[in-house]
C-alpha cells in the first residue's frame, strides 16, 4: 500500500481525495494545515506528498522556528507535487 500526504487547506478537498485513492490502494493522510502535516510526517511512513501550492510555500511557525513546509521537510526526502486549483495559477494562451 502507498500512503499520500495531503496538505490542502480546503477542507473539502482534504476529504474528496481519499475517497477517490482508496479503491486503489492508496492510503491519503490529509492535513489542512502545516503544522498538521508535519504531525503526520511524525507518525507515518509517508511515500510521496501532494502539496497546496500556497500552502507549500507559506512560512509557518514550528516550535518558534519560522520555515517553509516544501523546503524543510519534503525537498529531498520524500517525492512531492504541488497542486493548485487557484485560476490565476494557469498560464493563459
Amino acid at each position: 500500500m502507498v500512503t499520500v500526504l495531503y496538505l490542502e487547506d480546503d477542507v473539502s478537498q482534504a476529504k474528496l481525495l481519499p475517497l477517490l485513492l482508496k479503491p486503489f490502494g492508496v492510503e491519503v493522510r490529509s492535513a489542512t494545515t502545516a503544522a498538521e502535516a508535519l504531525e503526520i510526517l511524525k507518525r507515518y511512513p509517508i511515500d510521496f506528498a501532494l502539496v497546496d501550492g500556497e500552502l507549500g510555500d507559506r512560512r509557518y511557525d514550528d516550535q518558534g522556528r519560522s520555515g517553509r513546509f516544501i523546503l524543510d521537510h519534503l525537498a529531498g526526502k520524500i517525492p512531492f507535487a504541488r497542486v493548485t486549483g487557484a485560476p490565476s495559477a494557469i498560464p493563459r494562451a
